[in-house]
C-alpha cells in the first residue's frame, strides 16, 4: 500500500471522526443536564432559601408570578408533575423534567444547559413533596456545570486527536529520519552505513527507496574497496621492478663511459620520481586500511610537531626566497600519532612553498568548539572555486591560476594529509586565504586533563 493512500485514508478517517464527534457533542451539550449539587458553599443557599420563603408568602397571598432579579427571577413549581408553574404558566424547555428529577429528593438540584444554570430547592426541606423554588442563577461558581458534559467530550476528542496525530507523524516521518541519518553517515565516509530490514521490507515508496539506498551503498563500497585494493597491489607490484631497475642502472653507470652520463642521469631522475610515487601509493594504501597505525596512541602537543614541520619548511624555503612565519602559537594537546601528523603538515607546507612566497602558520584553541585549530595560509594563486573538497581526493591536481602550468606531483600529498589527520581524530578542510591564496585548516578534539 502506497504512502499517499495511507495518508489520504488516515486524514479522511480523522476528518470524518472529528465531524461525527462535533455533530454528537453540540446537540447533547444543549440538552438540560441534571446534577446533584455537591458544593453548596459555592451558591448563596441562604439567600435562595429566603427568596423561597418570600415566594411561598406571596403565593399564599395569591401572587403566582416570578420574583425580581434580587431573587434571581425565581418562581415556585408544584410537585404534581403537571409541567406548569404555580398559576398555570407553561414551564420552559426542560424544567418539567426537573420536577421529575427532584421528585422525592430534598437536596438542591442543578439543571445545567449551555445557556444558563437553573437551581431548584425545596421550600420546606423537611418535606420532600413541598413546592420547588426555581432560581436562574448566573453565578460563576456554577458555570462549570453548564457545559461539563460537552466540554468533557470535546477535551477527549482533542486529546485523542493530538495523540493520534503524534503517532501518525512518528509513523510517517521516522523512516525518513532514519534514511536521512544513513545518508549523512554514508556521505561523511561511513561506507558501511545501511538501513535496517524494518525499512527495506516495507512494500511502499519508502521501502523501495530504502532498498535502493542499500543497493547503491553496497555497490559504492565495493567499488571503493576495489580501488583501494588495486592501489595497494599496484604499488606493491611496482616496487620490485623498480628495485631491479635501480640496480641495473647502477651497473650501467659503472660500465658505460662518461659520454652517456647525461642520459643515465635523466633515467635515474625519472626512476627516483617513480619510486617516490610508489612509496606514496603504499603509504596511502596503508593509511586507508589502518595498517600504518599501531595500537600505541600517545598524547602530545601539536605545537611541537607543527614547529618541526615549520622548521623543515623554512629550511627548504630559504634557498628559494620563501618566507614561513608563525603568526600565533598556542599549545594544545591531542591523542594520536605525532609522526603521521607531521607528514600532514609537511605535505601542506611543501605544496604552499611550491606556489606561494609567504606562508603563515597559526595554532590556537577554539573554546566554543572545544577544539584545537591549526591554520596554514599563503599568498599564492589559490584553487578554483568549488574544489575545496575535491583537492583532498587522491590524484587530484590543480592547474595554476593563469593556466600556464600544471602542478607537479601525482596528487597524493593532500590525500595522504587527510588520511593522517583522520587517523589522529581530526578533520582537514580548505578555504580561501585572507592573503588571497589557499588556507588549510586542521581541527582536532582537545585532550583534557594531564
Amino acid at each position: 500500500m502506497s504512502v499517499f493512500f495511507r495518508i489520504f485514508r488516515t486524514f479522511w478517517f480523522l476528518i470524518l471522526l472529528g465531524s461525527l464527534l462535533i455533530m454528537l457533542v453540540l446537540p447533547i451539550s444543549r440538552e438540560p443536564r441534571m446534577v446533584l449539587f455537591e458544593r453548596p458553599r459555592e451558591l448563596p443557599i441562604a439567600k435562595i432559601q429566603e427568596c423561597a420563603a418570600l415566594a411561598v408568602q406571596k403565593s399564599a397571598q395569591g401572587f403566582h408570578g416570578g420574583l425580581g432579579p434580587e431573587c434571581f427571577n425565581g418562581y415556585l413549581l408544584t410537585s404534581n408533575g403537571s409541567g406548569a408553574a404555580m398559576g398555570g404558566v407553561r414551564l420552559p424547555y426542560g424544567e418539567s423534567e426537573l420536577l421529575e428529577w427532584a421528585r422525592n429528593r430534598i437536596s438542591p438540584m442543578v439543571m445545567a444547559t449551555i445557556d444558563e444554570t437553573v437551581i431548584a430547592v425545596r421550600t420546606d426541606p423537611a418535606v420532600n413533596t413541598s413546592p420547588l423554588f426555581v432560581a436562574r442563577l448566573p453565578y460563576p461558581g456554577t458555570r462549570r456545570a453548564k457545559t461539563k458534559f460537552g466540554f468533557a467530550i470535546l477535551l477527549r476528542f482533542i486529546a485523542f486527536s493530538a495523540i493520534a496525530a503524534l503517532v501518525l507523524s512518528l509513523y510517517f516521518t521516522r523512516p525518513i529520519t532514519l534514511l536521512s541519518e544513513a545518508t549523512q553517515a554514508f556521505g561523511t565516509g561511513d561506507l558501511r552505513a545501511r538501513l535496517k530490514p524494518a525499512l527495506t521490507k516495507r512494500r511502499d515508496e519508502i521501502g523501495r527507496v530504502s532498498r535502493g539506498f542499500n543497493e547503491m551503498a553496497e555497490k559504492i563500497e565495493s567499488l571503493v574497496l576495489q580501488q583501494k585494493t588495486f592501489l595497494a597491489h599496484a604499488a606493491h607490484e611496482l616496487g620490485s621492478p623498480l628495485t631491479r631497475l635501480n640496480i641495473a642502472l647502477a651497473l650501467c653507470k659503472r660500465r658505460l663511459d662518461a659520454t652517456k652520463a647525461p642520459e643515465l642521469k635523466r633515467i635515474e631522475d625519472e626512476s627516483e620520481q617513480l619510486n617516490a610515487l610508489v612509496q606514496q601509493l603504499l603509504l596511502f594504501a596503508r593509511l586507508e586500511s589502518g595498517n600504518e597505525m599501531d595500537q600505541n596512541r600517545t598524547s602530545f602537543f601539536v605545537s611541537r610537531v607543527l614547529a618541526a614541520a615549520v622548521e623543515n619548511a623554512r629550511f627548504e624555503g630559504e634557498h628559494q626566497g620563501k618566507i614561513v612565519t608563525f603568526a600565533r602559537e598556542e599549545p594544545f594537546a591531542i591523542e594520536g600519532y605525532p609522526d603521521l601528523l607531521q607528514r600532514a603538515f609537511d605535505n601542506v607546507l611543501r605544496n604552499a612553498l611550491r606556489f606561494a612566497r609567504v606562508i603563515t602558520v597559526e595554532s590556537r584553541v577554539d573554546d566554543a568548539r572545544d577544539a584545537g585549530l591549526v591554520e596554514i595560509y599563503d599568498d599564492g594563486p589559490g584553487i578554483p572555486e568549488g574544489m575545496e573538497e575535491t583537492i583532498f581526493e587522491p590524484f587530484q591536481r590543480v592547474s595554476d591560476s593563469d593556466g600556464s602550468a600544471e602542478t607537479k606531483g601525482a596528487g597524493l600529498g593532500l590525500a595522504i594529509a587527510r588520511q593522517t589527520v583522520l587517523a589522529n581524530g581530526g578533520t582537514i578542510s580548505a578555504y580561501k586565504s585572507p592573503m588571497g591564496g589557499l588556507m588549510v585548516r586542521y581541527e582536532f578534539p582537545l585532550r583534557r586533563g594531564n
